[in-house]
């Protein structure tokens, strides 16, 4: 074999290995839909191997449903215009998390959170959304907003965590 073809052959190895690892990387199913949890969306993991989680992603899980509301109403924010949905949901925090620990609903509908404290003073925060709540032991709070983006968010406590660390969750919004 000659050097050029010793070269043009080694060219074409490494086009397939960077081929197949990044098929192996995607890591779609056969219809091509994305397989991976909210929780992998959120976490990025850094060149020294510390895994942090981020706040918003623009993806979607394939898998993931609408998580059905206490109370759902249809509010039209202008007459001829398709009504949006405010969804009622109650979020519990305590030392072993939130309860429930995700939730999901459509761009666009609104959603209205009652959050309750339990076990300690505790808070939620969503920080792509600017959403902060704070509750003392056994009290409950709510807010009302309108989910502009389709995505994963994280929320999780700020200021008010429990002592066994911080804890989390994954809001998704559908398209």
């Amino acid at each position: 074999m000659t050097r050029k073809q010793i070269l043009i052959l080694a060219g074409l190895v490494v086009f397939l290995i960077v081929i197949v690892v990044t098929g192996v990387a995607t890591r779609r199913d056969p219809r091509g839909s994305d397989m991976r949890t909210a929780e992998e969306l959120l976490s990025t993991t850094t060149s020294s191997g510390e895994v942090v989680k981020e706040s918003f992603t623009s993806e979607v899980p394939s898998t993931a449903s609408a998580t059905k509301p206490i109370v759902e109403i249809p509010v039209a924010a202008q007459p001829g215009q398709s009504p949006a949905l405010l969804g009622s949901y109650d979020i519990v925090a305590t030392t072993g998390g939130y309860s429930p620990s995700s939730l999901t609903a459509k761009q666009d509908d609104i959603a209205q959170i009652s959050f309750t404290s339990r076990g300690g003073n505790f808070d939620f925060s969503i920080p792509a959304m600017n959403i902060y709540l704070s509750a003392r032991d056994g009290e409950k709070v709510q807010s009302s907003f309108r989910m502009p983006t389709s995505g994963t968010f994280l929320f999780e406590c700020r200021d008010m965590c429990p002592a066994e660390g911080k804890i989390q969750g994954t809001l998704i919004v559908l398209p």
